[in-house]
């Protein structure tokens, strides 16, 4: 309550600011026009600018001895920081921000202040004596005025008092704002900063411990709800990850532990569907995830080529210039409704619809260089071009004659 009733105080105080300014322009005006018509309007002129510079210098020094200072430090917002924006969160140390508040200004106007008034104090007795000797320094303006020298003294402590007033209260009533939410504005930006490194820690340390073998997986809740937290720069970390992780899963013991990487790839499609709405825009997170469907001991084709048509899609939507990178997405899904197939299981040519789907994909991948080897040895793809009557003549598929 006590700052309410500030405010309203500090008006009350400017408007006697400018009550005796007002005055003080009348007497300056009252002052000029007794010195007769021909001097009248050089006298106002001087009187005015002796009352402005005075009124500058109550302006600097109001505004030394007002300027407020930060009740936050980088040590402050450090601990505030992580005290109410990490509270229940990973136990990793956040970053500790690499600067602090400037108070250059601050420590200049607290040394001016004290030089001022250590002066003053010591100099007072001598300080009349200055006034009087530049009134009638002064007072050579005004040869025809008398009273020139007390009138120049009495405009000079006017204005520089209303110059102080003013400085002073314009300080604490508008700087002080502006100070204190600058002030609030880096404390929240620090605090979320040091919550996104902490959330983004969190992350990579499930995913660490999702590739450690040797302890068990995170829930997939956890995972999601840590993915949902994590900044783009972390999201796109992690898929780094898994996919190396991935590719690096090549024996038959190291397929098995696939599984402990869906929960990862699904919060992924996860946060890219709420971001985007619909499927998302990244076909990558479907593809990686088509993989490991088709790649894992307890193979499940079908889910593999639902990923896989919707990795397409999406590429092809959103990643035009990457279409030529990415045909292993239809060498896969080849691969996938070849194995998924019944027919080819049982040594059958494969349904003529099906067969005309997985000669288009090869088709498609055939235009790639790397692929058209792939194409060319794998022997599962390769046996379903045989039974269809089919061959690879000149990276085309055709009939055999």
């Amino acid at each position: 309550m006590d700052g309410e009733k500030d405010v309203p105080s500090a008006s009350k105080n400017l408007r006697l600011g400018v009550l005796l300014a007002a005055a003080g322009i009348l007497a300056i005006i009252a002052f000029s026009i007794s010195a007769g018509v021909a001097a009248w309007l050089s006298v106002l002129a001087v009187a005015t600018a002796i009352a402005l510079g005075a009124m500058v210098v109550g302006l600097f020094v109001g505004f030394l001895f007002g300027i407020p200072r930060t009740a936050v430090s980088a040590n402050s917002i450090t601990t505030t920081a992580v005290a109410t924006g990490l509270a229940g969160q990973s136990s990793a140390a956040p970053t500790v921000p690499d600067h602090q508040v400037n108070t250059n200004l601050q420590e200049i106007s607290d040394w001016l202040t004290k030089i001022i008034v250590g002066v003053s104090l010591v100099e007072f007795g001598n300080l009349i004596g200055k006034l009087d000797e530049f009134g009638t320094r002064f007072a050579d303006a005004f040869p025809t005025l008398p009273a020139a020298a007390v009138f120049i003294v009495a405009v000079v402590v006017l204005y520089f008092m209303i110059g102080l007033l003013f400085g002073f209260l314009w300080i604490r009533l508008e700087l002080q704002l502006v100070i204190g939410l600058s002030d609030r504005f880096l404390l929240g930006k620090l605090r979320a900063k040091l919550i996104q490194e902490n959330a983004d820690t969190k992350l990579m340390e499930l995913i660490r411990d999702l590739m450690d073998t040797a302890k068990a997986p995170p829930g997939a809740g956890v995972i999601a709800g840590a993915i949902l937290a994590a900044s783009d720069d972390a999201l796109r970390l992690a898929f780094y990850r898994v996919r190396e992780f991935r590719r690096n899963c090549t024996s038959a013991g190291s397929l098995s532990i696939l599984n402990r990487l869906i929960p990862v790839l699904e919060g992924l499609i996860a946060a890219d569907k709420a971001q985007y709405g619909g499927d998302g825009r990244y076909h990558r997170n479907y593809a990686q995830l088509a993989y490991i469907y088709k790649d894992r001991p307890e193979h499940s084709y079908d889910k593999a080529i639902e990923l896989l048509c919707t990795a397409i899609k999406l590429r092809d939507a959103f990643a035009k210039d990457e279409i030529a990178y990415y045909r292993t997405y239809e060498f896969n899904r080849a691969i996938s409704r070849i194995k998924f197939d019944p027919d080819f299981v049982q040594n059958r040519k494969a349904d003529p619809a099906l067969a005309a789907m997985v000669v288009a994909d090869l088709q498609f991948a055939l235009a790639d260089a790397t692929l058209q080897k792939s194409v060319n040895t794998d022997s599962e793809t390769i046996a379903w071009l045989v039974l269809n009557d089919l061959q690879v003549v000149d990276g085309k598929i055709s009939k055999k004659a």
